[in-house]
């Protein structure tokens, strides 16, 4: 992207809501400066945000929203300094908090803890899309938890050199209230949803 690092932020609005800001650092993280804010006006509020490269100049931003309702994106074709209204993505992968997102050479993963008070155990998922983050489909379930919402889910994904994904997460597997950390190594090496 550049030769910049960007990371995603997200903190209160005068109305309540929430928005993710783009920062960007041109010195691997010494400094940093606001370049935008992903929400748009009219837009929900929006928290929880993962984002990564679609294209040569293209963005994707991935939140959950302020209630816990819906999944949303954000399109920026121009390195982050714009980004377009948001994009419901809740009838293709349902209420995901923490997303997190990874492109292999294959596809854009999407993860995150899958969030529905009326189902046990807990999960936490893996998506794919393989046409830029237009549509996400192959939905795979990593680990379960039976816990309280807390107890597990968050993940954090690391693309390696060899192609594959390390995944760090936490879950309850040991003890309700009491999240242990967990890893798991992921390769993806599907060419296509079909």
């Amino acid at each position: 992207m550049n030769g910049t690092v960007y990371s995603v932020a997200y903190g209160s609005q005068s109305d309540g809501s929430s928005n993710a800001n783009l920062w960007t650092s041109v010195d691997n993280g010494s400094t940093w400066s606001l370049l935008s804010e992903i929400r748009q006006t009219n837009d929900v509020g929006i928290n929880e945000t993962g984002i990564a490269q679609v294209g040569a100049t293209s963005l994707l931003a991935i939140s959950r929203d302020d209630l816990n309702l819906n999944t949303w994106g954000h399109f920026s074709n121009d390195f982050g300094l714009t980004w377009s209204s948001q994009v419901d993505y809740t009838a293709q992968v349902g209420v995901l908090q923490d997303p997190q997102l990874v492109q292999t050479r294959t596809a854009l993963l999407l993860f995150g803890r899958q969030y529905d008070t009326t189902k046990s155990p807990n999960e936490m998922v893996a998506f794919a899309s393989y046409d830029g983050g237009l549509t996400f489909a192959d939905r795979t379930v990593l680990d379960t938890y039976t816990g309280l919402p807390i107890d597990g889910g968050y993940c954090w994904p690391l693309l390696r050199s060899d192609g594959k994904i390390f995944l760090v997460y936490y879950a309850d597997s040991n003890n309700l209230r009491e999240p242990d950390i967990k890893s798991l190594v992921l390769q993806w090496d599907r060419k296509s949803a079909n």
